[in-house]
């Protein structure tokens, strides 16, 4: 059989969602092509997937939605060992280069509220010294059976490793631990917040005549100046990007002023800045129950 269909089909096993979001990245343009499927469309679009591979493009996964399932980016064998003897056991163990890993830990069966997912995600990433910048609510993690283009590794194929969809033992501790953290966080967000800032009103309308570009700009100034050493960039551009969708702006006009005022975007999100763009923007319409269509 296949081998492809085997290391996919081994690694849809293990994540067990019950859909997914494949995307096809343009490793020369940074561009990514998303799709919406289900574990047997995946598999029936293997094809295609090999056709875009073989032209220089990465394949990547991620659950369809924010759910319990959270991604662990670049870890060795050793740190999966110590995963395994804590209770951080991986429910699908991803090799995408020699001797370099990529765990997805199982926390909860279903849907997990998207800053409690980043939380997690942030506290398993510190503790076994992943990639922080890969740790949010719903990451892309590479598909197996598939080359890694980047040129450094010489094209390896992504292997998929153990892979039985089980529960991390330590699920509910992990979660109860990223559960204070949050509350932490908000906590010191009201405490810090100035009374007539939008971010903490935000069923107040903005005015609309004011200049984006220069909103933002003194929007990122204020929260790092608020928060300090705990300024995350990644949270501002969805505050920013609240506030902007709440004067008025849509979906285009809300990724052009994150592009020109975000701090450090490009270096931040090299190489998958569209890809962080249109997630935080969609999350955002979301949560107002907006449509980017208008």
């Amino acid at each position: 059989m296949d081998k492809t269909f085997l290391a996919a089909r081994r690694q849809l096993q293990g994540m067990s969602c019950d859909g997914y979001e494949v995307g096809i990245r343009d490793a020369a343009q940074g561009k990514i092509m998303h799709r919406q499927w289900d574990g047997g469309q995946v598999l029936q679009s293997l094809g295609f997937l090999k056709s875009m591979n073989a032209r220089g493009n990465d394949i990547y996964i991620r659950p369809s939605r924010s759910e319990g399932l959270l991604l662990v980016d670049d870890v060795g064998l050793g740190t999966l060992q110590r995963m395994d003897e804590e209770g951080c056991n991986p429910a699908a163990i991803i090799q995408t280069s020699p001797q370099n890993y990529q765990a997805w830990v199982r926390v909860q069966r279903g849907d997990l509220d998207p800053d409690l997912a980043t939380q997690a995600a942030k506290l398993l990433a510190e503790r076994y010294g992943g990639d922080t910048n890969s740790a949010d609510w719903r990451h892309y993690g590479r598909l197996a059976g598939f080359t890694n283009r980047k040129p450094e590794y010489r094209c390896p194929y992504v292997l998929a490793e153990r892979c039985n969809g089980k529960d991390a033992p330590q699920a509910t501790d992990i979660l109860a631990e990223a559960s204070r953290r949050l509350a932490e966080r908000r906590s010191h967000h009201r405490a810090t917040s100035l009374p007539s800032s939008p971010i903490d009103q935000l069923s107040r309308p903005l005015k609309r005549d004011i200049d984006p570009i220069k909103y933002a700009m003194a929007q990122y100034l204020n929260l790092a100046q608020q928060y300090g050493a705990d300024f995350d960039e990644s949270r501002a551009d969805y505050m920013v990007a609240s506030d902007l969708l709440q004067m008025g702006l849509d979906a285009s006009q809300i990724r052009a002023t994150l592009e020109q005022t975000s701090p450090r975007l490009a270096q931040r999100k090299n190489g998958h800045l569209d890809d962080y763009l249109q997630r935080t923007i969609t999350a955002v319409f979301q949560r107002f129950g907006q449509s980017q269509e208008r």
